[in-house]
């Protein structure tokens, strides 16, 4: 990534985001994912451990491609990612798309080797899961053009909660059900 300059970031530190929504900004615009180092508000171990990542030279490379981002696990930002990538413990880091979907939650690791995996794999598992929203749309609309009013909803709920343009499609999805319930109990009544 570069700086709002367009040069280069050439330092020796890692490239913390300032905010959230700043990180939101910036990995939506270069379309690079999004790492939330999480940790307890008090803890200076899990303090250390992180400087301890933040130091490795890998680790400072790829904070200059990707959006990186420090959270309280007690915030309740940081409460409802845990959540929702089903971790307990910190320090932890989780995995957003460039939209703030949480994707993917692991320990931090020991060495640079798990999360440059993950950056490797970046792409292959947006591509998994963009084909599962778009099996459960088509599978929606499907059984919206069969009258299967429930069946096609529940397929568009799969994505409804979620950010981004896949979860606009399933959100409109539901609406036309939702349209159609209202026809047939308006046809009923």
């Amino acid at each position: 990534r570069a700086n709002n300059d367009g040069e280069k970031k050439e330092n020796a530190e890692m490239d913390w985001e300032r905010s959230f929504e700043s990180a939101l900004r910036n990995a939506e615009q270069d379309g690079v994912p999004i790492l939330a180092v999480l940790r307890q508000s008090l803890s200076n171990d899990e303090q250390k451990a992180i400087d301890r990542m933040a130091s490795w030279p890998q680790m400072i490379e790829y904070s200059q491609e990707i959006a990186v981002i420090k959270m309280v696990a007690d915030s309740p930002d940081g409460k409802a990612l845990m959540t929702r990538v089903g971790m307990k413990s910190t320090p932890a880091l989780i995995w957003m798309d460039s939209y703030g979907n949480p994707i993917l939650g692991q320990a931090l690791p020991d060495t640079v080797a798990p999360i440059a995996s993950v950056i490797a794999n970046w792409k292959s598992t947006l591509a998994s899961i963009e084909k599962f929203f778009q099996d459960h749309q088509q599978r929606g609309e499907r059984f919206l053009a069969r009258g299967k009013l429930r069946e096609a909803y529940l397929e568009f709920s799969f994505g409804a909660s979620f950010k981004g343009p896949d979860a606009e499609k399933a959100r409109a999805g539901q609406k036309k059900v939702k349209q159609r319930w209202n026809e047939l109990l308006e046809y009923a009544t």
